[in-house]
């Protein structure tokens, strides 16, 4: 392979580009502090990938590469160099399944900590949250694809606060989880599931 400083990144966290591999890089060095660009365009050459301070993998070959995240950390940073890359804001969203543990005796209770909750969180590039919404009977994975059947009912949501209130009431996360990226001006928050772009 012969990868440069002008081989072209086609995809960063699964959003569609079109910049050269010196650029984003000039855009990691700026935002993380690596002064180890030539050993980066090095690993690729070899490896056909590279990490990148642990946050980003930077991999393909001279036909077009794609940088995806390495971490938790990396899906959050992302959004900074989107920015960067768009020269706009964007918004992430995390979004995880979870279970309710509690020995309850209300029978409607009972069959409301059965049900497949998913938790899912939008932030800021700085961090922010901007919404947290709680919804049901889908996966984590899919949460663009929603409609209004996954929405909580105000029944639900008064036994969910009761079971957040209840400390004899365990939260049981998922080890799997989502992340999504959206332009800040094409978000909705009255549609905030909607135009959600996922790297995986």
């Amino acid at each position: 392979m012969d990868i440069n400083k002008d081989t072209i990144v086609t995809e960063i966290g699964g959003i569609k580009t079109n910049i050269k591999l010196g650029f984003l890089l000039e855009i990691f060095c700026e935002l993380y502090d690596i002064d180890y660009v030539d050993e980066i365009i090095q690993e690729i050459n070899d490896e056909e990938e590279s990490f990148v301070d642990d946050y980003f993998i930077v991999a393909g070959d001279s036909k077009g590469l794609s940088c995806y995240c390495a971490s938790n950390t990396g899906y959050e940073y992302l959004t900074k160099v989107l920015e960067k890359v768009f020269k706009e804001e964007f918004y992430y969203m995390h979004s995880t399944t979870f279970f309710w543990d509690a020995e309850v005796k209300d029978q409607v209770l009972k069959t409301f900590i059965k049900k497949q909750l998913v938790s899912s969180e939008i932030y800021s590039s700085d961090g922010d949250e901007i919404l947290g919404v709680t919804t049901k009977d889908h996966s984590y994975y899919d949460v663009t694809e929603i409609n209004e059947k996954n929405f909580l009912t105000n029944d639900e949501k008064i036994l969910h606060d009761s079971l957040v209130e209840n400390d004899q009431a365990e939260l049981l996360l998922d080890a799997k989880y989502q992340y999504y990226y959206i332009r800040k001006k094409e978000f909705n928050i009255e549609k905030w599931w909607l135009g959600w772009t996922s790297p995986i």
